[in-house]
C-alpha cells in the first residue's frame, strides 16, 4: 500500500509496479471505491533500455514496441495474436438476446450501453452506406454494429480471430435472416479476395490492436471501392495533444488502465498520435475528416476517403500538429502563418504535384517551399499567382512545408494577423 500511495502521489510508476496493477486490476475489475482508486489514471515511465529517437517507421522500432509488450505483459516470448488476443465471454452467452453490452447488470451498464449505442449510430450516420451496398468490419466482436447495418439492407462481411464472436455473429445473421457473414481471420485478411469492393471498411474499437497496420492500410486500400469508397476508425486512441499515455508517435499506451489489461490478459494495445496517424493515411493517398462526439469518446470518428486530383485547402481537415501553422480555411483556401506544413500523397499514382499560391497582399512575399528533397524559392508580387510543381520522388511519408519569410501585418486593414502567403490548393498530376 506504501508503494500504491506513491504512484497515487505522482501519478507514476515504472515496470517494476506492473505485477502490483495487474493483481489489483485482477482483483478490483477497475471498480470504483477499491483499492484501484490509488492507481487509477497513471502512467508508466518509459524504461531506462528505451530509446526515443528510432524512426517509427523502421524494424527497430517496431522490434523496441515489441519489448515494450514483453514487459508489460509479463510474458517472456513473441506476442502471437492467436494466443495473447483471446476473448473473455462469461458462461451461457445468448447472443441474439443479450449480447455484448446488454448483459450487463452492474450501476454504470447504462451508461456504458448509451456510449456504445452512440459510437454505433455515429458509424451509420457517417457511412455513406445504402441499401445493397458492401461493409467489412474487423474486429467485429459480437458484431452489433455489423447486425445493424445488414437489417438495414447492407451486405456486410466481419472478420475476428475468435470462433466463438464468429459463431455469435452467424447466429444473429440466422436468426434475423440478413446479409452478415462472419470469417475467422486476422486484421488484413480479405474474405472475398482482391477482387471484390467494399463501400465501407471500418473499426470500432479494434485498429489499435492490429500491430502491422501500416500493411493493413495498404491492403484495404486495394479493396477499397474507387472513388466512394470510404474507411471509419471508431473510438480508437488517438491523441491529438502530447500525453504520458503515448509518449510517442506510436506503441503500447503506458495508462495504468491499459497496461493492467496487458498484465492480465496479454492483449495489444496501441495508441498513435494523430499527426503520425493521419499523416499516414494521407500519404497513402487518403483525405481524412475528424469527427468529435461531444457526448462519448466512443462516438469520436475519423472519415478516411480517397483523396481528390485536385485538394482545396479551403475544405481539407489537418492534424491538430499540422494546424497550428496555419489559420482557419477559408471558402478559396488558407494563410499560412510563418512556417506551415501539409502532408501530401506519397503513393505512386501520380507524377507530380503543384502548390497554388497568391499574394493577395500589397508587398512583395518570398516564400520558400520544400517537399521530400526538393526545394523551391518562388518571389510573388502583389496579386501575383504562382504554381510550384514537385516531382512524385516515392518517399514513404512527404510534407510540403511552407515557409514564408516575413509574415506582414496591414495596419490600415481590418485583418491585423501576421499573415505569410495564401495557399489556395494541391494538384496532383
Amino acid at each position: 500500500m506504501d508503494r500504491a500511495h506513491q504512484i497515487n502521489a505522482t501519478k507514476r510508476y515504472t515496470e517494476d509496479d506492473l505485477d502490483l496493477l495487474g493483481r489489483t486490476f485482477e482483483e478490483t475489475d477497475l471498480r470504483a471505491g477499491t483499492a484501484w482508486d490509488m492507481l487509477k489514471h497513471s502512467s508508466m515511465e518509459l524504461p531506462d533500455w528505451f530509446k526515443t529517437n528510432l524512426d517509427p517507421f523502421s524494424d527497430e522500432y517496431e522490434a523496441q514496441q515489441l519489448r515494450m509488450w514483453q514487459a508489460i505483459s509479463g510474458r517472456g516470448r513473441n506476442y502471437d495474436p492467436e494466443v495473447d488476443e483471446l476473448e473473455v465471454i462469461g458462461p451461457g452467452v445468448d447472443a441474439v438476446r443479450f449480447p455484448a453490452f446488454y448483459v450487463a447488470r452492474h450501476p454504470g451498464a447504462v451508461q456504458n450501453a448509451g456510449n456504445h449505442l452512440i459510437a454505433m449510430g455515429s458509424i451509420l450516420q457517417h457511412s455513406g452506406l445504402k441499401a445493397g451496398d458492401w461493409a467489412l468490419e474487423y474486429g467485429a466482436g459480437f458484431g452489433q454494429t455489423a447486425l445493424a447495418l445488414s437489417r438495414l439492407g447492407v451486405n456486410v462481411d466481419t472478420v475476428d480471430i475468435s470462433k466463438n464472436f464468429c459463431g455469435y455473429v452467424k447466429e444473429n445473421a440466422e436468426f434475423f435472416g440478413t446479409s452478415l457473414t462472419p470469417h475467422v481471420g486476422t486484421f488484413a485478411d480479405l474474405p472475398r479476395g482482391r477482387d471484390h469492393f467494399y463501400d465501407l471498411i471500418y473499426f470500432y474499437k479494434a485498429f489499435h490492436h492490429c500491430l502491422n497496420f501500416r500493411h493493413l492500410i495498404k491492403t484495404i486500400k486495394s479493396v477499397l471501392r474507387p472513388k466512394t469508397g470510404r474507411i471509419i476508425l471508431c473510438a480508437e486512441p488517438i491523441f491529438a495533444d502530447p500525453t504520458p499515455a503515448v509518449p510517442y508517435p506510436w506503441g503500447f499506451r503506458l495508462d495504468s488502465e491499459t497496461t493492467s489489461v496487458t498484465r492480465s490478459r496479454g492483449w495489444l494495445e496501441l495508441g498513435f498520435d494523430q499527426k503520425f496517424i493521419v499523416n499516414l493515411f494521407q500519404s497513402n493517398g487518403f483525405k481524412v475528416r475528424h469527427i468529435p462526439c461531444p457526448q462519448t469518446m466512443y462516438g469520436e470518428i475519423y472519415v478516411i476517403e480517397h483523396r481528390d486530383d485536385v485538394v482545396s485547402l479551403g475544405n481539407y481537415w489537418l492534424a491538430k500538429k499540422d494546424a497550428e501553422g496555419w489559420y482557419p480555411p477559408e471558402s478559396e483556401g488558407r494563410w499560412t502563418k510563418q512556417n506551415a506544413t501539409i502532408p501530401v500523397d506519397a503513393s505512386r499514382n501520380f507524377s507530380a504535384l503543384t502548390v497554388s499560391l497568391i499574394n493577395h497582399l500589397p508587398v512583395q512575399k518570398v516564400v520558400s517551399l520544400r517537399c521530400g528533397d526538393e526545394t523551391r524559392s518562388v518571389t510573388l508580387q502583389p496579386s501575383q499567382i504562382a504554381d510550384v510543381r514537385f516531382r512524385n520522388n516515392g518517399s514513404r511519408s512527404v510534407d510540403v512545408s511552407v515557409e514564408c519569410h516575413r509574415p506582414t501585418e496591414i495596419s490600415s486593414s481590418p485583418d491585423t494577423r501576421p499573415l505569410g502567403i495564401f495557399v489556395s490548393h494541391i494538384r496532383y498530376l
